[in-house]
């Protein structure tokens, strides 16, 4: 039996454990506000610089965007 409960045991933290690594895009713009997972940081703050340009922007905009990445749980 306790050979069977350690693996066990270890294969439910593990899933866990994973998702302890993600990062999320918090974006706001004057269209609303979003929340991206994102794989890495990097890759976050490169969507977050892109965010910012405004030169991918088509039409008015009433306000700036901004972008923060943050680690998730």
């Amino acid at each position: 039996m306790k050979r069977f409960l350690i693996p066990l045991l270890a294969a439910l933290a593990f899933p866990t454990a994973v998702n302890a690594g993600t990062w999320y895009l918090l974006a706001k713009t004057s269209a609303g506000t979003w929340t991206v997972p994102m794989p890495n940081e990097n890759q976050c703050n490169a969507e977050g610089r892109r965010l910012l340009d405004l030169d991918y922007w088509r039409g008015p905009i009433s306000k700036l965007p901004a972008y923060v990445c943050v680690l998730g749980k």
